[in-house]
Formats: C-alpha cells, sequence, structure tokens
C-alpha cells in the first residue's frame, strides 16, 4: 500500500516537470508541494498505524487529559497535524 502511494507521488511529479517547460523548477507549483506534503502524511500515518497499532493515537493525547476529552483531543490533534501540513505545503 505504502508503495502505491509512493508510486503515484512519484508519477504525479514526473507529470508535473514534463507537463511544465524547463524554465523554472517543478516546486513553484502549489499541487507540487501540496501533493508531496499531503502524500508524506499519509506515509507517515500508515507506516504509524502498521507498525504500532491503536497506540499510535496515544501520541495525539497530551499528557493529563481528563478521560472525558480524550476523543475530542485525538480529532483535534489529527486535524492540527493535517492542517499543518496543508499550511507548510503552501509555503
Amino acid at each position: 500500500m505504502v508503495l502505491i502511494v509512493l508510486q503515484e507521488a512519484y508519477c504525479a511529479v514526473w507529470i508535473s516537470i514534463i507537463m511544465r517547460s524547463c524554465s523554472s523548477t517543478p516546486t513553484v507549483e502549489i499541487i507540487m508541494t501540496l501533493s508531496i506534503a499531503i502524500t508524506l502524511l499519509v506515509a507517515v500515518f500508515f507506516i504509524g498505524f502498521l507498525s504500532h497499532k491503536l497506540m499510535l493515537l496515544a501520541a495525539f493525547i497530551p499528557a493529563g487529559t481528563p478521560l472525558g476529552l480524550v476523543p475530542l483531543m485525538i480529532v483535534l490533534e489529527i486535524l492540527a497535524y493535517v492542517t499543518r501540513t496543508l499550511s507548510l505545503g503552501m509555503r
């Protein structure tokens, strides 16, 4: 599965390079940086779930969080990771 995601990212990079002229770098296009950023985020989560199973969710819970807030904190932390990826991808 990871290989398929990486292969799609590799193909997207080369298609973008081929479609554009050689007058500028490929990372000028926002789709290039976003596709690399999103591919990396998906790969990190996928590999994390493969190696740590559901214990990966413990990384999203700050120390001392009340038990009732744990589901909300997991969702908010994952949303923060996705938002950070998108914002850095657009930079």
